[in-house]
């Protein structure tokens, strides 16, 4: 696969040195596999979906690894997982559904231990993802051409390959939306922005950025602007705006930022922002469109794209009753909740107040633990996991998770050079 991060890639390379060690053939499959994992969940596999299809093709490789490795396995790596691993047995011993349920939980457990001990290429996984990224990008570009100047919506997504359970996208596919958002062969624009906005919140908030970085994370943001996603517009912008404000250096202190913040460049900067956004909502179609669907109160079941994330959860929540229902959420709720709900909202309904608590320490520890693009990162999906529910689904969930397994990977390199250092003074 040509190098589309130029020279540069060397400065990826410092990036993302989890599991850099593991450069074979079946290596690069296994990083292409996982990459693919959330945008396949949705469709048929071999076993349960192809998503977990994968991921059970993978694991094998895995664990020849380890045993390779001679069952090596790092306490201090593995460490920051622990959350999410204890927030899988407190949801077994709450209420366990199945034989089923239980060999999943331990897949869940394995694959996250080796993921977090290096046995995949995260330097891989960033690569194709930013390569599958920009091939969505250049769909969403044919479709517009193919709206606008043909008069003609295309889609590319296979939604014969749908699951059962995933119907009403069949249908939004098949017979079109009142609005047309094209997403390329992503289901829904939210999706492609869930798996860009890691990538472009890396490249430009990493230490080293170069003019391929650059170019990466500019086709990827077009590319979810396009896309007219609400949470991806407001991110994308967000994360350009901290990288214009900080020129890349990201670890600066309280008052650095401070004085950054109030300067005249960012004042200049501000002002330019909000005439290209009124030019944007004024001239550009599709970008009103996407601004009005955020914000506009709306009314019947015609509500704004905030609202539609969260009214009906937080009805849900007002209902809830009862000190156990609070602690241990509500039984028998995953049969009732038949609209898309936010993971906080999902997780506190279905787990209660324990099951948030574990669920967000991985999230929160991040952002205490963490510096530069994996602070923000932290920040970003605990932000998220208030409007979309896929912060808390298995696939997503554990694609992020490589991300930040790659940043506790760098701190703890760091600490042992620290600690080398002083031993050698």
């Amino acid at each position: 696969m040509k190098n589309i991060f130029g020279k540069g890639d060397i400065y990826l390379k410092e990036s993302f040195p989890l599991g850099s060690n593991n450069n074979g053939l079946l290596d690069k499959v296994c990083a292409m596999f996982f990459a693919l994992t959330p945008i396949v969940q949705h469709y048929y596999g071999l076993y349960e979906n192809a998503g977990f299809t994968l991921y059970l093709l993978i694991l094998p490789f895995m664990i020849m690894k380890l045993i390779k490795a001679k069952y090596l396995i790092s306490k201090s790596l593995v460490k920051p997982v622990i959350p999410l691993l204890l927030f899988e047995v407190y949801c077994l011993i709450i209420r366990v559904t199945s034989i089923g349920r239980i060999l999943y939980s331990a897949f869940f457990f394995l694959f996250l231990i080796l993921l977090f001990s290096g046995y995949i290429n995260v330097r891989l996984v960033v690569k194709y993802a930013a390569w599958i990224g920009i091939v969505a990008t250049g769909f969403i570009v044919i479709q517009y051409g193919f709206y606008y100047v043909l008069h003609h919506p295309i889609n590319f997504e296979p939604y014969r390959l749908l699951l059962p359970a995933n119907s009403r996208w069949i249908v939004t596919i098949k017979y079109g939306r009142k609005l047309y958002r094209p997403s390329g062969f992503f289901l829904e624009p939210s999706h492609i922005f869930l798996y860009t906005f890691p990538i472009i919140t890396f490249l430009l908030l990493s230490p080293n950025l170069n003019i391929w970085k650059k170019r990466v994370a500019i086709i990827l943001s077009i590319g979810v602007v396009l896309s007219t996603s609400g949470m991806g517009i407001f991110a994308v912008v967000g994360i350009w705006a901290l990288y214009l404000l900080t020129n890349g250096n990201v670890n600066l202190n309280a008052k650095q930022l401070t004085k950054k913040i109030f300067s005249v460049r960012t004042f200049i900067m501000f002002i330019l922002i909000i005439v290209i956004v009124i030019i944007a909502f004024t001239e550009v179609p599709f970008f009103r469109s996407a601004v009005l669907r955020i914000f506009a109160p709306g009314d019947g079941e015609n509500v704004s794209a905030i609202a539609g994330r969260t009214r009906r959860a937080s009805n849900y929540v007002q209902n809830i009753e009862g000190f156990s229902s609070i602690l241990f959420g509500t039984a028998g709720v995953n049969n009732d909740l038949d609209f898309s709900t936010s993971g906080f909202f999902a997780t506190y309904i279905r787990w209660g107040i324990i099951g948030l608590v574990l669920s967000y320490a991985f999230y929160i520890e991040g952002v205490i633990k963490l510096k530069g693009p994996y602070y923000w990162f932290s920040i970003l999906v605990l932000i998220l996991s208030f409007f979309t529910a896929h912060t808390h689904g298995t696939f997503y969930m554990m694609y992020f998770a490589a991300y930040l397994a790659n940043g506790y990977y760098i701190n703890t390199v760091n600490k042992k050079v620290l600690m080398e250092n002083k031993l050698s003074v």
